[in-house]
């Protein structure tokens, strides 16, 4: 499978924001011991050696790093400024908004879940984010799932 971005950018902007130089081995581990992953992992992925991490791997980085998965691996997206889903002065879209949170409370309810209010933040930035930049007018429900269930039970 291709990958979906170019891993010199992961690279790049995980030692940015972890605001490490690439031989800071003391501080890769802090940062593997803090968000749970082994410190190779953090390693191969600050040194390039990754070429594909998994998705419970980047959403540890991007809970870690207080960022979203698409901005840690680089995407940018041109908002058209004709978008449905903001007004002329780039307000909020409620209705995103709104169905964004209901479908994350449904799913904690039918999961029976339990997840801290960062696990809700995060998973609602990406959603949100995710929609918003696409244009949609509602989560896309795999997607939002597949973040929920990633997020929530990791």
């Amino acid at each position: 499978m291709k990958n979906m971005y170019d891993n010199n950018i992961l690279r790049g902007n995980l030692l940015k924001k972890l605001n490490l130089k690439s031989y800071d081995q003391l501080n890769k581990a802090k940062f593997a011991d803090s968000i749970g992953l082994p410190h190779d992992v953090i390693k191969k992925l600050t040194s390039g050696a990754t070429q594909n991490p998994g998705i419970k791997t980047m959403i540890a980085v991007a809970q870690g790093l207080e960022c979203s998965i698409d901005e840690l691996v680089g995407h940018k997206f041109i908002n058209k400024t004709n978008s449905f889903l903001i007004s002329d002065n780039l307000d909020l879209n409620k209705g995103l908004f709104d169905t964004t949170l209901m479908h994350i409370f449904s799913y904690i309810e039918r999961e029976c879940l339990n997840p801290s209010m960062g696990q809700i933040l995060h998973a609602f930035d990406n959603i949100y984010d995710y929609s918003f930049r696409r244009n949609l007018s509602e989560p896309d429900s795999n997607f939002a799932n597949w973040i929920i269930n990633s997020t929530f039970k990791s």
